[in-house]
Formats: C-alpha cells, structure tokens, sequence
C-alpha cells in the first residue's frame, strides 16, 4: 500500500548563493538519510536515489518545480500535484554530500511565492528549510530497541517543498542551568514572569499548547524568541 510521504522539514543556511535581478540560485540540504527522522521514518539513499532518476528529465529541463509550504488540501490528487500559482522554485540539480541530499535551487521571478522565498533569504536573512513530499510504502523494522518505519522501493518523487522551521511538535524551550544556580528558583521566577515552558503539537497547521492556546507557526516563533530572550535577562540575577 502506498502513502503520501510527507517530511518534517530540514533547515539549513544555503551556501553558495547567487543573487540575479530576480532571482536567487542557492545549494541547501533537503534532506538526510540513514538516519531517523522526526516522523520515526528511515530513508535510506538507494531508495531516494532511485526516486531521483526518475525525476531527472524534469530537472535537465527545468520544470522540477517545488512549492512554498506544503498543500494544506490533504486530497491525494492535491498532494501529488505542484501547482504553478504556488510555486517557489525550481530544483536544478540534485547530489550528495555523505547522507545529505544537496539540492542547487533557484527561486522564481515570476511568481508571488518565489519572490517571497527570495526575500526570506536576502532581505531577512532566514534559513531555509525543505521537505520532502512524495508517495511510498513503510516497512516496520526495529532499530536499537524501537520500532521505526523504512521506506521501501519504489518511491515516487513529487518534489522538495520550502517550508517554515521543523515541526514544533516535539519542540520545547531548553534551558542549560549552572550547577550553582538554584534551579527551581529560576523556574519558578520564569512562571512569574508568565513564561512557561508547554508540550505543544502542530494541529491544522497551527501551533497548539496544552493548555488550548493555538498560534500561527510565525507567531509562535517569535513568541519562543522573546521569551528565550527573558530568559537569558532572568538568569543574569542568578
């Protein structure tokens, strides 16, 4: 049985950026293999690899395009559908770099999403994350004493999405305390503060806390930021 594959995101800071008139062409990494991801899936790199070639007339051509965001219609013909009006990019090669997929992508000049994915990176500076979508089998095996699911031969490759920052699923606010600090006096000066440090989930591409507080991914993020920055102020008393 095949599934839609949809990958939490891999972000990192292109290298080798070329900023044209219109256009940026950047090298970033869309996607590592071997190991598990954050959706408890294991690609290996014969499987993308053999996904790759059958996606390589369109990439020597030009028209391997991939979208800003994920589709958020969940329909299989959506899914497996890269839309003009929402593309972003085009994908011009595709390599390897130990278990990272290297991907050389230009963004659009003619395109609302493909002059925003531009801007992300020139004029703010953001990091740019991909994600792959695609269609595939699963296969469950052990890995170290937990279950994970392998992706199996064939895949079908639709494209490499640029999406916003990796999931917020399983993402909580770290603090590295000193020894010396008094930890739960800390704690409990962040509560008073009102910063609390919550399990949240993504829900309707949403960012939801436990307790029902629901944010938009952007929002969310800055919130993190302002609150990362209290706490580095807070700390100073300690």
């Amino acid at each position: 049985m095949n599934y839609i594959l949809i990958e939490q995101p891999t972000v990192s800071t292109p290298k080798n950026v070329k900023e044209g008139k219109n256009h940026l062409r950047m090298e970033c990494i869309l996607q590592t293999v071997n190991e598990r991801n954050k959706n408890n899936r294991i690609y290996s790199r014969d499987v993308i690899q053999e996904g790759i070639n059958t996606v390589q007339d369109r990439i020597k051509e030009g028209s391997f395009l991939g979208e800003l965001d994920h589709p958020t219609d969940t329909s299989p013909v959506r899914q497996m559908t890269v839309l003009y009006q929402e593309a972003s990019h085009k994908i011009l090669e595709l390599g390897w770099d130990n278990n990272n997929l290297i991907g050389t992508v230009e963004t659009l000049s003619s395109t609302n999403h493909g002059r925003t994915l531009k801007g992300l990176v020139t004029e703010d500076d953001i990091p740019v994350g991909f994600s792959f979508r695609g269609m595939g089998d699963v296969r469950s095996r052990t890995v170290e004493g937990e279950e994970v699911q392998s992706v199996i031969s064939p895949i079908t490759v639709i494209t490499w999405d640029s999406v916003s920052n990796p999931s917020h699923a399983n993402a909580k606010i770290q603090m590295r305390i000193d020894e010396n600090f008094d930890a739960s006096k800390v704690k409990n000066s962040l509560i008073n503060e009102g910063i609390e440090l919550y399990d949240i989930e993504e829900k309707d591409n949403m960012i939801c806390t436990e307790n029902g507080v629901c944010y938009l991914p952007e929002a969310f993020d800055k919130l993190v930021e302002k609150r990362v920055i209290k706490m580095k102020n807070k700390f100073k008393e300690f």
